[in-house]
């Protein structure tokens, strides 16, 4: 099963040796996200409708952002409120991110 996570561009480097982490980001509860977890969309549609609404609210406007695609499947899970969101409870592994684009749709390189 493919995700859809947001994250900034400048962290893809550090993403790509570490892999996403389950954090509790800054303005989780403000979302509904409780505990945690690497959040991500279950489709790409999702993704793009909340990056125009209530995600894109989040980040400054000059800030530049990836939406990495990754497999999911064999991985900890745990049921979040809405049915376009998933919770993964351990490490996404670098070697899980299948690809990445930009805000504008642009593929972005996955290796140097």
């Amino acid at each position: 099963m493919l995700a859809y996570h947001v994250a900034l561009r400048k962290h893809l480097t550090s993403i790509l040796q570490l892999g996403l982490t389950p954090r509790t980001e800054a303005n989780a509860a403000r979302y509904g996200e409780q505990g945690d977890a690497v959040y991500c969309f279950t489709s790409m549609a999702s993704c793009e409708d909340a990056l125009m609404n209530w995600l894109g609210e989040i980040f400054e406007e000059d800030e530049s952002l990836i939406i990495l695609t990754v497999r999911i499947d064999g991985l900890k899970t745990r049921p979040v409120e809405v049915e376009w969101e998933v919770a993964i409870l351990e490490t996404v592994s670098p070697e899980r991110i299948v690809g990445a684009v930009d805000e504008a749709g642009a593929p972005v390189p996955l290796a140097g």
